[in-house]
């Protein structure tokens, strides 16, 4: 998942949500209690809740981090509430709001979005495309699985 503008929130763990333009081709499957588990974009998943994606400063650029999708819902921009700005890393909703415009234009704010909760879970580590288990908070416990070694790497 790109994170162009928000990159050092997402990695400081300041920013737990992200909001994504709605377009045509996109579709959700819902599940239990009528919650979305899934969003289908052309009929292809893109994200589904329970998975994790990998964080990106932009297109063609490498992984940086990983993040674990916790729950998607849907809104109209212009409805969010101030906690979830604090949530999308801003200090308020106006400045979100403010921001999304500047991204998206000044009419966007009437634009259906994805609302995509998340929590961070990996950063990368130079030599190795993922890692299973980093506790980020106290970079105390690195757990790499060999499955995710690059073949013919050592240390």
């Amino acid at each position: 998942m790109i994170f162009q503008h928000t990159l050092d929130n997402v990695l400081a763990e300041r920013k737990t949500q992200t909001r994504r333009v709605i377009h045509s081709g996109d579709a959700e499957i819902r599940g239990r209690y009528n919650r979305i588990e899934a969003v289908l974009t052309n009929g292809r998943l893109k994200w589904v809740v329970g998975r994790t994606y990998a964080v990106q400063a932009g297109r063609c650029e490498p992984s940086i981090a990983r993040i674990q999708i916790t729950k998607i819902n849907s809104q109209c921009v212009k409805y969010i509430s101030t906690r979830d700005a604090i949530e999308e890393g801003f200090s308020s909703k106006r400045e979100f709001l403010e921001t999304w415009k500047k991204i998206h234009g000044p009419n966007s704010l009437d634009l259906r979005v994805w609302i995509v909760n998340f929590k961070l879970v990996a950063e990368a580590i130079e030599g190795y495309p993922t890692a299973d288990i980093i506790n980020i908070k106290d970079k105390l416990e690195v757990s790499i699985s060999d499955a995710n070694r690059r073949p013919g790497y050592s240390r």
